[in-house]
């Protein structure tokens, strides 16, 4: 059996091979209704873990705090660069919130 946490990044690794490789799994080629193959993962196969398998990895289970921190690193960003005197013309008199 798959470990329990690799096995939703192996699972689309597999799905994209099956439909035809990742140029072809996009938005643009997707419609109401159109099928797609799904593998049939048995418990008793070995998978490599490659890094088109760590990336899927990341992306189900790390994707929402990796993005939570980089949109918080770039709100940090804008408000220091908000706060340079240099850009006090462009704010027009405006007050900015006490920093965090």
């Amino acid at each position: 059996m798959a470990p329990p946490l690799a096995s939703p990044s192996l699972i689309p690794k597999r799905i994209i091979h099956l439909n035809g490789g990742e140029e072809r799994m996009t938005v643009r080629n997707f419609s109401v209704g159109k099928m797609i193959r799904m593998p049939d993962i048995k418990s008793d196969r070995i998978f490599v873990i490659d890094t088109d398998v760590a990336r899927y990895f990341y992306h189900t289970e790390h994707d929402y705090p990796a993005t939570t921190q980089a949109i918080e690193r770039a709100i940090t960003n804008l408000d220091e660069a908000l706060r340079e005197p240099e850009l006090a013309p462009y704010l027009d008199g405006a007050e900015l919130p006490a920093a965090p």
